[in-house]
């Protein structure tokens, strides 16, 4: 008897969260409202041992089972159901006392069956519980309305549920299989009399083909042996070829690398360049600056200076002004003191003629009253004189007044003309003290003026000698960048006719063309995996040889791809070493002490290259 111990379920339409249901031995009894899943324990155990209509499971679809959300619970993504039984009766054809039967769908309709975790079939599920009672059409479950029909059910029907009962169901699958088997041995006999039959009108013929056969084969060995002989002189032709291309290719890669480092150098000179070029912009933008600077200065001192040449034109021609006036008061001067003291002399001559007619008239007058009666006619005659006389003195009074007045205002022009000869004098004095600071003005000026004319010169100068140097280093760097171009370019050759496996041999290079296209297990060239010291490159290239060519692959079956690749369509030869039967090879001991005591000894070459570990043992 085989007993059911516990179901766990996870996404199972409304087991949503992992649920355990145990069963004790005896009778279990799950009770629960409507809707609360009851059914779906019995769909669960259906499911597991086979069930494949979702109709049966009441369902539309398989997908329906997987539990499908709620308002707080999101959706599984798959529905599992795992059955625990108890099999220390051996009922079930598994060697052990528990028995775990799980089956798992996923929405995108793949299914998974486990009997003890082991991947199953569903075939495998349902010969697991053939003969036990146990199955999606068994008795074992009865459902709602199973036993009506049971009950209700046909002979035939009935018959079925009283053998698998009674374990004759077992036997007469096992019948139906081994008929059905013997009807296709029976097929198959038939169809193996048809081929003899047909082989045996074959025969004859065959003899034939077997001789010819047989002839082939004689004329394929002799064919072997030609291909030997000629692919030993293509190897040969191909060495020789070889080592001329390892040479040329040795100075190629010795080009390329004085390149590389012309390159590094130039890239370093470039790179200085930029650096002084930059500098030099700074400078010449700093010259600029100051260029620009004493410039402004130079038309500020430039304008001051003209403002004191106009200033000092002004001054000069004032000066002009004021000595010229200067020199006609002081002639005016003169010529009012000549005046005055012509008048005071007049005056002085008048003033004694005047005291002489004083004299006269005094005298005259004593004589006219001394001889008034005596002397009338010489009375007449002297009042006549005398009138004379009177108009004379009236006519000097009158000369003398007017010279007084004359004096007076001669006197007053000249203390005019003095205070301003006086002015004049100050005024003269403070224009020619502004003069003098004018001219030690200009001077400064003038000084300072030469001195940013110089500093002009030595700007331009310098901003000049700059600038040559600019267009040196430009020169140099545009040298520079073409020889880095010509270098390039030349690279990029190199770098063309690597891509292109130039110097390879035709075989190599189109195996090495297909790798990863239409071939697949291809590694590469031995002369692309090893990293070769620059000093010993070439003693390494003399010993390899050919075999630097030889292609490395991951086993015999790529390489006779390679090689049947190569054959259909006529592009050469290639060696071939698959990295599975490969044997590493060690230089025996005593061979690398005697070499190592040998004059000229470097290294073994095998110690000398550097090669990624799974390349150790090429």
């Amino acid at each position: 008897m085989v007993y059911l111990k516990s179901i766990d379920a996870i996404g199972f339409k409304s087991f949503a969260d992992q649920t355990n249901v145990q069963f004790d031995k005896g009778v279990t009894a799950i009770v629960g409202p409507n809707g609360s899943g009851k059914s779906n324990i019995t769909d669960a155990i259906k499911w597991v041992l086979g069930e494949q209509s979702a109709k049966s499971l009441r369902g539309s679809k398989m997908e329906d089972i997987i539990f499908s959300g709620a308002e707080h619970r999101k959706a599984q993504n798959y529905a599992e159901v795992q059955l625990r039984l108890d099999n220390h009766s051996k009922k079930l054809s598994v060697d052990e006392n528990e028995v775990i039967v799980t089956r798992r769908l996923y929405r995108s309709g793949e299914s998974e069956y486990y009997i003890n975790n082991d991947r199953a079939r569903l075939k495998d599920i349902a010969d697991l519980f053939l003969d036990s009672g146990l199955g999606k059409e068994a008795y074992s479950i009865i459902s709602q309305g199973r036993v009506d029909e049971i009950l209700n059910a046909k002979p035939i029907d009935r018959r079925q549920i009283i053998e698998e009962s009674a374990g004759v169901l077992k036997y007469k699958k096992r019948k139906a299989e081994s008929l059905n088997k013997l009807d296709q041995t029976e097929d198959n006999l038939t169809r193996v009399e048809d081929i003899l039959y047909d082989l045996e009108g074959r025969v004859e013929p065959l003899k034939e083909e077997a001789a010819i056969a047989k002839e082939y084969k004689t004329l394929s060995h002799q064919m072997k042996h030609s291909d030997i002989v000629v692919t030993v002189h293509d190897i040969d032709q191909y060495t020789n070829d070889n080592r001329q291309l390892d040479q040329r290719l040795n100075d190629l890669q010795g080009q390329q690398a004085n390149k590389e480092a012309d390159k590094q150098r130039l890239s370093q000179q470039i790179q200085q360049y930029k650096g002084k070029r930059h500098q030099l912009d700074n400078d010449v933008e700093s010259l600029n600056y100051q260029l620009v600077k004493a410039t402004e200065a130079f038309e500020k001192y430039t304008g001051q200076l003209n403002v004191l040449e106009e200033r000092k034109k002004n001054q000069s021609e004032t000066n002009a002004r004021y000595e010229e006036e200067q020199e006609n008061l002081i002639e005016l001067l003169e010529n009012i003191s000549n005046e005055i003291s012509e008048a005071q002399d007049t005056y002085k001559s008048l003033k004694s003629k005047q005291k002489e007619l004083n004299a006269v008239i005094r005298e005259l007058e004593e004589q006219l009253y001394v001889s008034d009666e005596a002397h009338d006619e010489k009375l007449e005659e002297i009042k006549n004189e005398y009138y004379t006389l009177m108009s004379e003195q009236s006519d000097v009074n009158n000369d003398i007044r007017f010279l007084k007045h004359t004096i007076e205002e001669n006197e007053a022009k000249k203390s005019r003309l003095d205070s301003r000869l006086v002015e004049v004098f100050e005024q003269l004095k403070d224009i020619q003290g502004q003069i003098k600071t004018t001219k030690k003005e200009y001077q400064q000026t003038n000084k300072e003026l030469s001195a940013v004319d110089k500093e002009i010169k030595n700007i331009e100068k310098e901003l000049t000698d700059t600038k040559k140097a600019q267009n040196e280093y430009e020169e140099k760097l545009y040298q520079a960048y073409r020889y880095t171009e010509k270098m390039k370019t030349r690279i990029d050759s190199l770098a063309t006719q690597e891509e292109e496996y130039t110097y390879f041999f035709n075989g190599v290079k189109h195996i090495l063309k297909a790798k990863n296209k239409e071939l697949k297990g291809i590694h590469g060239a031995v002369a692309e995996i090893i990293d070769v010291p620059s000093k010993l490159t070439q003693a390494i290239e003399t010993a390899l040889g050919a075999s630097l060519q030889h292609v490395i692959v991951d086993s015999e079956k790529d390489g006779r791809q390679a090689i049947q690749f190569l054959k259909e369509r006529n592009l050469g030869r290639a060696t071939f070493l698959p990295l599975n039967v490969i044997q590493s090879r060690v230089v025996a001991t005593d061979i690398k002490s005697i070499a190592k005591e040998a004059n000229g000894f470097i290294s073994i070459a095998s110690e000398a290259v550097k090669v990624a570990p799974e390349y150790q043992n090429i």
